[in-house]
């Protein structure tokens, strides 16, 4: 009888504690108000941009991160890429920017991508990420002119 009480309390000790120890390591979260946005290709190409989901203020400036992943099993990812502002209002485009960049398989490339909001402009913007070898990703946000 005290060896069953014995193993029955050790394994329940080791339940709480297995509880604890997964408690503690909680994986880092976004702010509630952060948004990504993912296009990946079928052969391991992914273009994130993560930023925060707001409405902008004209004339201000928000910074959106991007980041350029080559899962592919074998083979570098080697292209340019350009950032585009897209004015939804008229369909047209601003390029505000860009680079290249030569991923081996398993590397990762993350960029800060500043945003300029345009004095007067109220409605949806949008930031476009292409890569000139195929893949892109565009995020629209709405902008106040106060």
């Amino acid at each position: 009888m005290q060896k069953y009480m014995f193993r029955h309390g050790l394994l329940v000790v080791s339940v709480l504690l297995m509880m604890l120890v997964s408690a503690c390591q909680k994986s880092p979260e976004l702010p509630p108000d952060t948004f990504t946005g993912t296009w990946s290709s079928t052969n391991g190409r992914v273009i994130t941009i993560t930023g925060i989901d707001t409405v902008h203020e004209a004339g201000s400036r928000a910074e959106f991160q991007v980041e350029f992943k080559n899962q592919m099993a074998s083979g570098s990812w080697t292209t340019e890429y350009d950032k585009f502002l897209l004015y939804t209002f008229n369909n047209t485009q601003e390029k505000v920017g860009g680079g290249d960049f030569d991923l081996k398989p398993g590397m990762t490339m993350k960029a800060t991508t500043p945003v300029d909001f345009p004095e007067g402009y109220e409605g949806t913007l949008g930031l476009l990420i292409q890569a000139k070898d195929g893949g892109a990703i565009a995020a629209y946000f709405e902008v106040e002119n106060d």
